[in-house]
């Protein structure tokens, strides 16, 4: 009797281990959205930055190809949003890539899901080459426009946002706010579009100087949270705080703005920035 016993107690657990797992196969994880904004400033010209760029976007796009994976490719409502952050005179041939580079699994057609997803693995490095192709002009940082990171986070972050999804947005950037005239950046007060304001803050008391004035950028209100991942700050002074200046202001104006799971990557080795990019992805909400 304790041998038949034995036998039914095994074989119970085989049947519960294969109910369990066949619950984990069909059991949906929340939806993730994925958001990439890339700055094509003159920071390209810093040794470096384009390889590091390339690798930490590959980086990104493999998470949310594991994502997908994990829902179920046919159940996958992931989205990988890919966007170049406003800039004076962009290149005309680097209007189709946003489009390109993107996808909603979600507004796919089921039998379409995997070939489109494939698609998008097979041209998404020869798309980075050609991007950073026609945007590096060489070493002259005249050559370069400065890219307006407030007004793609006021005019069409919340459009890129999902409601039912875990959203990440990555910034790869130098950290400045900075376009060519400061005549058309808005303030209030000693709130401002553009970081400019920076030059007031040249003394090492200077935060104590922008606690008491009140500087910053103008905060924004979003109605769908994300988590924001800022990579590549590099300082374009010799200033021994400019780095302190760059991450204080970037964690002010996201907190002002509601959003508070922010991560700061200052710019490294690609391998240095792709590990630290790694662990913000993996972060658990």
């Amino acid at each position: 009797m304790t041998k038949n016993l034995l036998h039914i107690i095994f074989w119970a657990s085989l049947i519960l281990t294969g109910c369990n797992s066949a619950k984990s196969t069909v059991e949906r994880v929340k939806p993730v959205n994925y958001i990439v904004l890339l700055d094509l400033s003159d920071r390209l010209t810093a040794n470096g930055v384009i390889q590091a760029d390339k690798v930490m976007i590959n980086e990104v796009f493999k998470h949310f190809v594991s994502a997908v994976r994990q829902n179920i490719t046919i159940n996958s409502s992931d989205k990988f949003n890919f966007r170049i952050l406003p800039q004076k005179n962009n290149a005309p041939a680097l209007s189709g890539f946003e489009n390109k580079l993107s996808i909603d699994m979600e507004n796919i057609d089921i039998q379409y899901k995997n070939e489109k997803l494939e698609h998008l693995s097979l041209i998404i490095q020869p798309s980075l080459d050609s991007i950073y192709s026609i945007a590096y002009k060489g070493k002259n940082t005249n050559l370069y426009f400065g890219t307006d990171i407030w007004k793609y986070f006021n005019e069409q972050l919340s459009t890129d946002l999902s409601s039912n999804a875990d959203n990440i947005v990555i910034v790869l950037t130098d950290g400045y706010f900075d376009f060519e005239n400061d005549q058309h950046a808005l303030r209030n007060g000693n709130r401002f579009t553009s970081s400019s304001f920076y030059s007031r803050l040249q003394s090492l008391n200077w935060k104590e100087i922008s606690e008491k004035s009140d500087y910053g950028l103008i905060p924004i209100h979003f109605n769908t949270p994300f988590r924001c991942i800022v990579a590549g700050l590099n300082p374009k002074t010799s200033a021994l705080n400019e780095l302190d200046k760059l991450t204080y202001f970037w964690e002010k104006w996201m907190k002002e703005s509601g959003e508070t799971d922010l991560t700061v990557i200052s710019k490294s080795s690609a391998e240095k920035m792709k590990k630290l990019l790694t662990e913000a992805l993996n972060k658990k909400i």
